[in-house]
Order: C-alpha cells, then sequence, then structure tokens
C-alpha cells in the first residue's frame, strides 16, 4: 500500500502542498502567459494542477504509477484535461528501462534506482527531446523535482535546449 506522512498531511492540514514554491512558478506563469509548464516530477499535481487551473497549458511527467494515477483523478476533478498532459515515464539521458524506488512512509520522496530489481516499479526513461515530437514547445518554464537525477535530465535534454534557446533570439 502506498502511504505518505508528508504530503498528504500537508493537503489535509493546510488544503495544498509546497504553497510557498507554487506562488513562486504562477507568478513566473504570470510574466510568460504563453509559456508551456513543463513539470518534470509532477507527483500528485501540486503545481500541476495549480497552475492548469489558472488557464495555462501544462504538461506533467512523473514516473510512479500510484502517482500518475492520482495526478489523473486530480486533473479531472480541476476540470483541466483541456490544458493538461500527463506523461507517465521516466525522464533521463538514455531510453531504457529504470527500476522506481520510494522512501518507506513518504512517497513524495520518489527516483530512480540504477541497481537492477524485479521487485520493484521498473518505468521506461525517455530523453527530454523527446518531448519535442509530441509537444510544439515555443517557450517552457520548467519545474523540476526528480531527486538527485537532475543531471541525467540535463544531458538528455540537448535538442530541447538548443531548439528553445534559438527561438529566443
Amino acid at each position: 500500500m502506498d502511504s505518505d506522512e508528508y504530503v498528504s498531511s500537508d493537503i489535509i492540514t493546510k488544503g495544498e502542498y509546497e504553497q510557498y514554491n507554487v506562488k513562486i512558478m504562477i507568478q513566473y506563469m504570470k510574466r510568460f502567459p504563453n509559456a508551456v509548464f513543463l513539470d518534470l516530477g509532477a507527483f500528485v499535481g501540486s503545481f500541476s494542477i495549480a497552475i492548469a487551473a489558472l488557464e495555462y497549458k501544462v504538461v506533467a511527467v512523473e514516473c510512479l504509477k500510484s502517482s500518475v494515477k492520482r495526478l489523473y483523478a486530480s486533473m479531472k476533478e480541476a476540470g483541466v484535461s483541456d490544458r493538461m498532459s500527463i506523461i507517465h515515464n521516466v525522464i533521463s539521458d538514455k531510453r531504457k528501462p529504470v527500476v522506481i524506488e520510494t522512501e518507506p512512509g513518504n512517497m513524495g520522496l520518489t527516483y530512480v534506482d540504477l541497481r537492477k530489481s524485479e521487485s520493484k516499479e521498473i518505468v521506461e526513461s525517455i530523453v527530454l527531446d523527446d518531448l519535442l515530437e509530441i509537444f510544439q514547445f515555443k517557450h517552457v518554464i520548467i519545474k523540476m523535482d526528480v531527486h538527485r537525477f537532475e543531471d541525467m535530465v540535463l544531458n538528455g535534454a540537448y535538442k530541447f535546449f538548443k531548439k528553445l534557446m534559438l527561438k529566443q533570439c
């Protein structure tokens, strides 16, 4: 059973999670209203749902199957399905199956375990460049929460950043 002591308790007691950081991202979206909000490590959608509810386009990427289910249910409940897409993959520097691990009692602390294990959840990894084949990004604001895997994400983003940087010039 998936259990969570941290995020769930904040949502139950405060009605939200990471409210300060969500507000900062909303301020960025207000400055760049035509940007797509790219939520790498979306978890249950604290950022994605709030930003999509304000009429912005959102692409949420999440690796944990149970979190994707919760994110999808929240997206439907919030009525933002028309402006939000969910990708169930790990973002890395290579396309391959990877093992997903979570910290007991803290589903928000999900990470890629580079050791092979058949007893854990296995998810296909994609590279950030792959998203260029699916979405027509002109401007992007990225929130990345991929626990100790940021370098791998950025290493698989050469075309992604090259395309977006050229559009800025």
